[in-house]
């Protein structure tokens, strides 16, 4: 019996690959993060009426990017259990994307009376929000899919089979 490429080669792992540009695509939305959250300082700072709604969701937005940054970091550093963890990031991602929207138009709301929850929602999940919500499960989906099946996270995390 002939040695094949595939019997030569080392196993897959590490960060590398399909993994690395998770890394790299993760960080990069965190550096977005932000500076959208720098923007939101700014805009309460020009704008004092939208201290409450700005700050809600601006809270949120932190918590929420301290808990990815710590993940990430963990998946990086190859620590034991990090895929779970980020898995369990990916899977909450969309739910907390698609709750900004309703909780910086209920604040926003809450001053004008008489504003019902329809006028909430119709403000939260205009077309753009809608859009970048779907989309964001459709990617979330993706990479639980990918930390699931992938050989080089089997290999590099062998505990978490």
């Amino acid at each position: 019996m002939q040695d094949t490429d595939d019997e030569k080669r080392p196993p897959v792992q590490g960060i590398g690959g399909w993994l690395l540009c998770y890394v790299v695509l993760s960080s990069l939305a965190l550096v977005v993060m932000l500076v959208s959250s720098i923007q939101d300082v700014l805009l309460i700072m020009s704008s004092p009426e939208l201290l409450l709604p700005v700050l809600s969701t601006l809270f949120i937005t932190i918590v929420w990017g301290l808990v990815y940054a710590r993940a990430l970091y963990e998946l990086i550093r190859l620590r034991r259990g990090a895929v779970s963890r980020i898995r369990k990031v990916i899977l909450l991602s969309p739910i907390v994307n698609a709750l900004l929207p309703f909780i910086f138009s209920l604040a926003l709301f809450m001053k004008i009376p008489g504003a019902g929850l329809a006028a909430i929602l119709a403000a939260a999940y205009d077309m753009p929000n809608v859009a970048n919500i779907v989309s964001s499960f459709l990617v979330a989906g993706i990479w639980y899919w990918y930390f699931k099946v992938s050989l080089r996270v089997r290999n590099t995390w062998p505990e978490e089979r």
